[in-house]
């Protein structure tokens, strides 16, 4: 096969570097098979002065490529300080304000800018449908098609406004699975119908609102195609993405190291797979060199066609075109005090508090006790999973006497039975959970807790369907993530330096 040919299908691979400084080895293979298109993880990105040396490096190899990072919001960011730390989507979608997800898409877009990244690759268009959803939660904008759509296609908007391109996923939806895909192949069983009512209405609206991207998931519907995940599925992808859908932009694949696709395929039949899907563009992640080799010998023998990998490089090659011609970006959007602005915004718009006694904010919290769980389940999609022991520190911050406990995500029996000996001695408690939904003796430290009838503040950290574990609560209060800028706006409001604890804040 011509040098040409194989250069030619480098452009459907989206490379990973293994860490922030290209190798001698990354760097002859993406300049001896002109590799054009790239994905950053928070491994590549350690600090900015990393970032940028690493971003330096792939220009001058390749001159206009795509960039591509997964800047969700909350759990899922991958640029590092001083970047805006942007709530989660869940945060947005509960503020109910599409001017605000608008404004925080263009502020994302501008901070990726700086960086002269050029892809986003979110907003995540899944419906969070199921409470127990290992790796979806609140990096959905809600449960319900109504908020999803409005939300999302408003942050894409606000995105592809600045000139950097969205990516909609998990196509068709990845809301209503009880299986994280980086560990095993979800399944959902829903019926076609219901499919295009709920999951399939967000892409529905974000194709027509011209969002430049789409990711398929890896997730099985059996509906659909009972025999290949959604992100390998010529049916779904070539039938119903593209054609039926009418989606002319770029397809890329979701990371194709994650065990729902190569504990089967194999990363390069995984890679081939998609390819004959119909993905313009594939993210092995590791064994790019065998990757290509594969799609070589799928076009040897017949698979693979240069029909379609002309296609698929005549999609991406346009959007590098358009994304080439932006002006040249300001260093000063990174951090900049407006996007904080529009961060603290979403953080005090979004908290929801259900208070039924009327005794918050507390004019004084001493001899109160504080107990946060650290975090338990990390979907390997957080590239920057947050530290441990934030409420705690800041309450301490703020009241150098205030006691505080933290406890492991699942903590043994001694360690709740003297954190509730403690308790007995306290005027006041407050608990803050992390995905107490997935452990047991969480749920079981609060129960007893609140059987003390101290006054008592319950507060989910993360995920809020925490709290319907205790409905019997007088207090509870959900942030929707644990983002530095979401734990200051709850220490407003538990230490009555909020201004704004009004009915905006309270649970709907």
């Amino acid at each position: 096969m011509s040098e040409n040919t194989r250069t030619q299908l480098a452009q459907l691979i989206c490379f990973n570097p293994a860490g922030a400084t290209l190798t001698a080895e990354e760097e002859a293979f993406i300049a001896h098979n002109r590799v054009t298109s790239f994905v950053l993880f928070a491994r590549n990105l350690p600090d900015i002065s990393a970032a940028q040396r690493l971003i330096d490096r792939l220009l001058t190899l390749v001159g206009d490529p795509l960039i591509a990072v997964d800047q969700e919001g909350g759990r899922v960011t991958r640029l590092p300080s001083p970047a805006t730390h942007f709530p989660s989507a869940m945060a947005l979608g509960n503020t109910g304000s599409p001017d605000l997800a608008r404004r925080a898409g263009q502020a994302t877009a501008r901070e990726l800018r700086a960086l002269r990244l050029n892809v986003a690759l979110a907003p995540v268009m899944d419906v969070n449908s199921n409470p127990q959803n290992p790796v979806i939660g609140t990096r959905a904008f809600g449960d319900s098609p109504d908020t999803v759509s409005p939300m999302g296609v408003a942050w894409l908007l606000g995105v592809q406004g600045e000139g950097v391109a969205a990516c909609a996923k998990h196509f068709p939806g990845h809301g209503d699975t009880h299986v994280d895909s980086h560990h095993g192949l979800p399944r959902i069983d829903t019926p076609r119908a219901a499919l295009d009512r709920f999951e399939l209405a967000p892409f529905r609206d974000a194709i027509a609102a011209g969002v430049e991207m789409v990711m398929p998931g890896h997730l099985l519907l059996s509906d659909l195609d009972d025999t290949r995940p959604a992100s390998l599925s010529r049916r779904l992808i070539t039938g119903l993405l593209r054609t039926e859908m009418g989606f002319g932009g770029v397809i890329i694949s979701d990371a194709l190291d994650m065990d729902a696709v190569a504990l089967e395929y194999g990363i390069p039949g995984a890679a081939v797979e998609a390819a004959l899907a119909g993905c313009d563009l594939v993210c092995p992640i590791v064994q790019h060199a065998e990757t290509l080799n594969a799609l070589e010998q799928a076009l040897n023998d017949g698979r693979l066609t240069l029909l379609q990998v002309s296609e698929s490089i005549r999609r991406t090659r346009r959007l590098r075109e358009r994304v080439a011609a932006l002006p040249p970006p300001d260093a000063a959007w990174l951090g900049a005090p407006a996007h904080r602005v529009v961060a603290r915004e979403i953080a005090r718009r979004a908290i929801r508090v259900a208070d039924a006694d009327g005794f918050l904010p507390q004019p004084d919290l001493s001899g109160w006790l504080a107990v946060e769980f650290a975090l338990g389940k990390v979907t390997i999609a957080e590239g920057r999973p947050s530290g441990t022991g934030k409420l705690i520190n800041g309450l301490r911050d703020r009241i150098p006497s205030f006691a505080g406990i933290t406890l492991s995500f699942n903590p043994i029996e001694r360690d709740v039975l003297e954190v509730c000996q403690q308790a007995e001695n306290a005027r006041g408690l407050i608990i803050a959970t992390r995905q107490a939904l997935h452990f047991p003796s969480q749920r079981e430290l609060v129960r007893r807790c609140c059987a003390l009838g101290k006054p008592t503040v319950i507060i989910a950290l993360r995920d809020p369907y925490d709290l319907t574990l205790f409905s019997d609560a007088r207090c509870t209060i959900a942030t929707f993530d644990d983002s530095p800028i979401m734990i200051g706006e709850l220490l407003n409001i538990l230490t009555r330096t909020a201004q704004h604890l009004d009915a905006s804040h309270k649970l709907k």
